[in-house]
């Protein structure tokens, strides 16, 4: 680019190429440009979420979370969407993050498959692309940006792929950093994001540094289509235009990139040798042959519905000879488009004759073995449920052939991987209000009692913490219930949500307690201690709401796997 930014601003990670240069109008698939007023600020010590409905964004919505690390209280970390622009900036000693999350959904927990599987390719495009407006490098110190591409078939969010930017320099003019889709390296136990099939986009904002000012301006990838994807998922239609109807590629029947073009076969609802046809130039199918006298040659020459009909003997039987060795025939079509007796080509020798016996020994007794070697059999003895001759095929326990002992269970599935993960995380926002109030604690009161205190407060929240996470996870991420009573039973999650509820009830006492203590300390209650008790309350009321979801029983099918 023209102020030098592409060889000394931008430090590669994960090792890949990455291009930059001045913007000009944004040219891709667009995953956000920052339309819609949205902001998010946290302190120290402090997490704050947003989500709002976003017409801008890709699914329709943006979720912004901001995290303060460190610095003095009072002080703020932000992200805030105005004007069409995203700005990330910390005021003077506050560290911290903020990550911005396009799911179709707007709520905390991350959908990685939320946006249904949208196919990046479509439109030619080979990377992501950030532009960015402004960055002051105050301090001269760096900013790190994480973009995390999650694929869709995976609803755990243990298939995605991430590349990481660093920002070494001020930028004062708009700059496109372009991000090969080839340079994504690969997370977690699923492997890499398949980008056809795109489920959910991340993008982290690492503020270690403090005073960090950044402004964005745009999201998406480099193709060639100017817009979001539609309610099909697309930016191009299926001729390669950009938001076009199909219709500049439709062929005679109005299918776009079909087979059925000008000069191809078409059948013209005719009937006899007349169907066959071909597309003209003006899309009508004509046919290629046109009726004659009919033949006996199997075909409805004179296009009239039948065939062979100026034969009527044609299949009745003829032949010659006498007894058990008779030579029979039928009335068939000869290679001139006549009709002969096919008997006339056969012998009246002994051997012709005893080669006309049956498997039964008989001469002309016609029965021949069947698919099951029976003699005269009709071909059924030894088939299986699939009708396949000795084969191996049976009815499960539902009465389906080769079924899988499932289809009379009545079973209903669902996946209870974001509840539990939901639970899970209810539990460590419980324990963290706790840690960053008995912080405030320690900071007012250092007598050796005190301590002591906070520090069994702390391992016992830990514990509770961990106990829930546990049972979190014991509860089944596939819920099951069905309906046959006959090859089911029900087995009982209370015994899991009554012990989760208690130690979430134990650790709202715990804060409680340390809340208490806290405006003891000071000497009276400030809006802090306020706010502690205020989110204190509400993370419980949300797990007990969460915990109310879960079903009560389980169904446990013996035969379903069988």
């Amino acid at each position: 680019m023209t102020n030098g930014l592409c060889s000394n601003s931008f430090l590669l990670r994960l090792a890949f190429v990455l291009s930059c240069f001045v913007s000009g109008p944004a040219a891709a698939i667009t995953v956000d440009s920052f339309d819609g007023q949205q902001s998010v600020t946290a302190e120290p010590f402090q997490e704050t979420f947003s989500a709002i409905a976003a017409p801008s964004a890709i699914g329709g919505s943006r979720a912004v979370k901001v995290i303060g690390a460190t610095g003095v209280a009072g002080l703020q970390i932000r992200a805030l969407t105005v004007a069409g622009v995203l700005s990330h900036s910390q005021e003077a000693t506050v560290t911290g993050s903020s990550r911005i999350t396009w799911d179709g959904e707007a709520t905390p927990a991350l959908n990685p498959a939320g946006l249904g599987g949208i196919d990046f390719y479509q439109d030619g495009a080979t990377a992501m692309r950030i532009e960015i407006q402004s960055f002051d490098f105050a301090g001269g110190k760096p900013l790190s940006l994480t973009l995390t591409v999650y694929d869709s078939t995976d609803p755990a969010g243990n298939k995605s792929s991430s590349a990481t930017i660093t920002l070494t320099g001020q930028i004062v003019a708009y700059t496109n950093v372009v991000i090969p889709f080839s340079s994504f390296t690969a997370n977690g136990v699923g492997g890499g994001v398949d980008f056809h099939n795109v489920g959910a986009i991340s993008l982290f904002v690492d503020g270690k540094n403090p005073e960090v000012d950044l402004v964005l301006d745009w999201v998406g990838t480099n193709g060639k289509c100017i817009r979001l994807p539609d309610a099909n998922k697309k930016v191009i239609d299926l001729c390669g235009v950009c938001g076009g109807d199909n219709s500049s590629c439709s062929d005679c029947v109005g299918v776009p990139n079909g087979t059925n073009v000008k000069g191809s076969p078409c059948e013209n609802g005719q009937f006899g040798v007349c169907r066959g046809g071909t597309w003209s130039q003006t899309c009508q199918c004509k046919r290629n042959v046109e009726p004659s006298g009919e033949l006996c040659d199997g075909l409805d020459n004179d296009c009239d519905q039948a065939t062979d009909e100026a034969f009527p003997l044609l299949g009745q039987g003829c032949g010659f000879g006498s007894g058990v060795c008779a030579i029979n025939g039928v009335y068939t079509c000869a290679a001139n488009g006549g009709m002969v007796c096919d008997a006339d080509a056969k012998s009246a020798t002994y051997e012709a004759c005893e080669n006309s016996k049956g498997c039964d020994g008989v001469p002309g007794s016609g029965l021949v073995l069947d698919i099951c070697n029976l003699c005269g059999g009709n071909g059924t003895s030894c088939l299986d449920c699939n009708g396949l001759p000795f084969g191996t095929s049976v009815l499960d326990q539902c009465n389906v052939c080769n079924g899988a002992n499932d289809t009379c269970l009545g079973c209903n599935e669902k996946d209870q991987t974001p509840l539990l993960t939901a639970l899970d995380g209810g539990a460590k926002r419980q324990e963290a209000i706790i840690k960053t109030t008995l912080s405030d604690l320690r900071r007012l009161k250092k007598d050796g009692a005190t301590k002591r205190w906070i520090e069994a407060t702390l391992k016992e929240a830990h514990r509770l913490q961990i106990r829930n996470w546990n049972l979190s996870w014991t509860l089944p991420r596939i819920a099951t219930v069905c309906t046959n009573t006959t090859l089911c039973t029900a087995e009982s999650n209370t015994w899991i949500l009554e012990e989760y509820r208690s130690n979430a009830d134990k650790l709202r006492q715990l804060s409680y307690e340390s809340v208490r203590r806290l405006i003891k300390a000071r000497g009276k209650r400030t809006a802090r201690e306020t706010k502690y008790q205020s989110r204190t309350d509400s993370v419980f009321s949300e797990n007990m709401k969460l915990a109310d979801t879960v079903p009560v029983f389980q169904s446990e099918c013996g035969g379903k796997d069988s």
